[in-house]
């Protein structure tokens, strides 16, 4: 389901899945590598270091992962008909942001839209607690509000560099979302512009009506409060916070790589082994006499000016020399 899903999505912001493999009894989801980190990882690395996230930066990646999400909300199917797609599991571990600067979504595992193979049971909670909106807790029906509202505590982490909502369980921590108790995000970090707590604070209203209408109108909003880091400074930003991690991944990357290589390599050495040589110097031969539309090669002459010159072989030589198989 979520191959079906995300190939239904296109936009720079989701990482595709390009293929589902079945073995084993189980399925692997193909998808793009990225080269970078979780924003997850990013804020931890940045929190060890007693620092938040650049206001341009932020800007740039929310910005991102709404057009992102946005594109996910319009989502039709093959006769055009809106999927009605919604992530329901926004946070930010399942966005990785690149060293290209490029923010994406990933992970639509439990993202529900209408006409899916595997349908999630009604009233069954999906998702990470601490970024579900207060009626997904509540287990109605998620919308795109829903999304909407699990972006704004992601982002409202990002410019505070603290979580909004923990508890030691689960039950105390859903009921912290629904009481919805959030302090905006200026009070906490200096610099941080009022226009930002206004549409944070919108964006994490408990009623989803009085939120952003779509992705798209919260990402507007966004870009006309704060400049957006262009994205060679996003992917600089990621090198400077995450560069031995990320050095660490492609290392680990080359070397899959290369051992896959190895094993194509040796697969082919070891079945020209296995074939008898004497067959393969009588293949051409026996194909050729096999095939009477294919005449036989003429005698190769002589090089009597013995000039140096490239002897190409005639168009009737290859044909007898690369007949193909046929059994």
């Amino acid at each position: 389901d979520e191959a079906r899903l995300a190939a239904r999505i296109r936009r720079p912001n989701v990482v595709p899945a390009l293929d589902v493999v079945a073995t084993d009894g189980e399925l692997f989801l193909v998808m793009d590598y990225v080269q970078g980190e979780t924003l997850a990882r990013l804020q931890r690395l940045l929190k060890a270091q007693g620092k938040t996230i650049p206001l341009p930066i932020v800007a740039a990646l929310f910005s991102g992962i709404l057009h992102g999400l946005h594109a996910a909300h319009e989502a039709k199917n093959e006769r055009g008909e809106p999927l009605g797609m919604v992530h329901r599991d926004v946070s930010p571990q399942n966005v990785i942001v690149g060293t290209d600067g490029v923010p994406r979504v990933l992970d639509f595992g439990v993202a529900k839209a209408a006409g899916r193979i595997q349908s999630t049971r009604a009233g069954q909670i999906k998702g990470k607690v601490a970024y579900m909106a207060p009626e997904q807790v509540r287990g109605k029906p998620a919308t795109r509000q829903t999304d909407i509202y699990a972006v704004a505590v992601v982002l409202w982490e990002a410019l505070t560099g603290k979580r909004l909502f923990q508890d030691d369980n689960d039950a105390a921590l859903m009921q912290r979302v629904l009481d919805g108790d959030v302090t905006p995000p200026s009070s906490l970090v200096a610099g941080v512009p009022e226009a930002f707590d206004a549409l944070v604070m919108r964006g994490l209203d408990r009623e989803p009506s009085r939120r952003f209408a779509t992705a798209r109108e919260m990402a507007a909003a966004i870009e006309t409060v704060a400049p957006l880091a262009i994205p060679v400074q996003v992917g600089e930003w990621v090198d400077a916070t995450a560069g031995p991690a990320i050095a660490s991944q492609a290392a680990r990357v080359a070397e899959i790589e290369s051992a896959s290589d190895v094993s194509v390599l040796a697969s082919r050495e070891a079945t020209q082994t296995a074939e008898p040589p004497q067959a393969r110097a009588s293949a051409a031969p026996r194909l050729a006499a096999a095939s009477p539309g294919v005449p036989e090669a003429p005698p190769r002459p002589p090089d009597a000016a013995n000039d140096g010159a490239m002897d190409f072989p005639s168009d009737q030589t290859l044909v007898a020399e690369h007949a193909p198989v046929v059994d």
